[in-house]
């Protein structure tokens, strides 16, 4: 008998794509850090349920010509104080782990109809607590009264507290930050500096990451790429400059990123208040049996405060 050559075709009509779902490792999205909390780590008063005092004092000197041996008492020693007051808030998120028993998400869980434990809970927890983290940064800055959180950050108060205006050529909102004018504004932020400023080693810049770029874009231009506008290896990665000249540190935040706010003053002036250190870091997850689910809840309380209004210069957009 002579060979036969059968030709078999393959009818993939009534077939999906197939995706491998085999792959069990999971990606975030990146989420930008507390840096606020990290740059005022020393400026951290906790332990405050609501509201605490700020105590100062100030003293009057007067310098006089001695004659003889009488002596003239002058002057004060003045006590004063300040409020901070911490403002309560949470977040919570509830899970059903049956949700993921028809999806290759079954694969997170472990033997039996009755879970415990949350899937993923550490990869989870990390991720979780970094959104938080990123939350509560723009909280420190940009919160304001009658919020979701109720926190008001630094920006309402210092806008209360008189500082001195760094905007006294009144730049405008249509105008805006621009690599064209973003040294002008820096420079003439340091030229409104209160004498009693001057010298303090803790004097410094901070800006949202914004203003910061176009800063180091003009530096760059204005150097015409031969001269450094930094002593940083690498100020993108750093988030932080020195300006030529006058040896003051810029820092970014991204708190202040999209406010158009620059401040300028000692590390030591600002406050936050807490009632335990990095509260907003203690996530809670537990399990619910009346409802067979899993719960994750974050309390914590956050304020802020400015020491001295006056010794402080604000740059503010009208």
């Amino acid at each position: 008998m002579a060979n036969l050559k059968l030709k078999f075709g393959f009818d993939t009509d009534n077939l999906t794509a197939y995706v491998d779902q085999t792959n069990l490792e999971l990606f975030t999205k990146a989420v930008f850090s507390n840096a606020t909390s990290q740059y005022l780590s020393g400026q951290v008063q906790s332990g405050i349920k609501f509201k605490e005092q700020i105590n100062y004092m100030d003293v009057d000197v007067t310098l006089r010509a001695k004659s003889g041996c009488g002596l003239t008492s002058s002057g004060d020693v003045i006590f004063d104080k300040k409020e901070i007051q911490v403002y309560p808030f949470y977040d919570q998120k509830t899970f059903c782990p049956s949700d993921l028993e028809t999806f290759y998400t079954q694969q997170f869980l472990p033997q039996g109809s009755t879970y415990e434990n949350m899937p993923i809970e550490a990869a989870f927890a990390e991720y979780y607590t970094a959104k938080v983290a990123a939350a509560v940064e723009v909280l420190l800055w940009q919160g304001v009264t009658g919020g979701a959180s109720g926190v008001i950050g630094f920006n309402q108060i210092i806008d209360a507290a008189s500082p001195i205006n760094g905007n006294p050529t009144s730049i405008s909102t249509g105008t805006g930050i621009t690599t064209g004018n973003v040294i002008g504004i820096f420079n003439g932020m340091v030229n409104l500096i209160p004498n009693s400023l001057a010298g303090q080693t803790d004097l410094e810049f901070v800006c949202g990451w914004d203003t910061f770029r176009k800063l180091l874009q003009a530096y760059f231009t204005l150097n015409n790429f031969h001269y450094g506008a930094t002593e940083e290896a690498s100020p993108y990665a750093t988030g932080s400059i020195i300006i030529p000249s006058f040896g003051l540190r810029v820092t970014a935040l991204h708190g202040l990123t999209g406010t158009n706010r620059i401040h300028l003053t000692r590390k030591s002036n600002y406050v936050i208040g807490t009632d335990a250190p990095n509260e907003y870091e203690s996530l809670d997850v537990f399990y619910e049996r009346k409802d067979n689910t899993i719960i994750a809840r974050l309390i914590a309380k956050l304020g802020t405060q400015i020491r001295f209004g006056d010794e402080l210069v604000t740059f503010k957009l009208v």
